[in-house]
């Protein structure tokens, strides 16, 4: 067994995310930098930046990082780092997220308990639940 340590950069991490394959992982962290590294070798592969404050959230879901921040911008972004779309409208910090089999959707729920129904494929938000 390897042991690897990663410089994820200044303050705490606050979100991990395993890809599919296992070979990598994503941490967000405090300096609002979101990391991709390569488990076998522990080197950074990149960064998605784009959040302004901290990065709180990360998922990954087949092909799509999901991510939010302080700002409460969802991001979200192919696996290569290529940013599709920046979603707004949450007023809390995204605690979960789920994206459906066949990438068309993704559900936001938010630490406020309401929940977001947004089209992978424009954008848009198709449903609003709030408590």
């Amino acid at each position: 067994m390897q042991t690897h340590s990663f410089d994820i950069g200044s303050g705490h991490t606050w979100s991990i995310a395993l890809t599919a394959n296992e070979s990598a992982l994503f941490s967000a962290s405090s300096d609002a930098i979101v990391r991709l590294w390569d488990l076998y070798t522990g080197k950074q592969r990149l960064s998605l930046c784009g959040h302004k404050g901290y990065a709180g959230f990360v998922g990954v879901f087949g092909q799509i990082v999901v991510t939010n921040g302080e700002d409460l911008a969802v991001r979200v972004w192919n696996l290569d780092g290529i940013e599709r779309f920046i979603l707004c409208g949450h007023d809390k910090g995204i605690v979960q997220a789920a994206v459906n089999i066949d990438n068309s959707r993704m559900a936001t729920g938010d630490s406020n308990g309401g929940v977001r129904l947004w089209g992978l494929d424009d954008g848009y938000v198709s449903l609003i639940y709030s408590t």
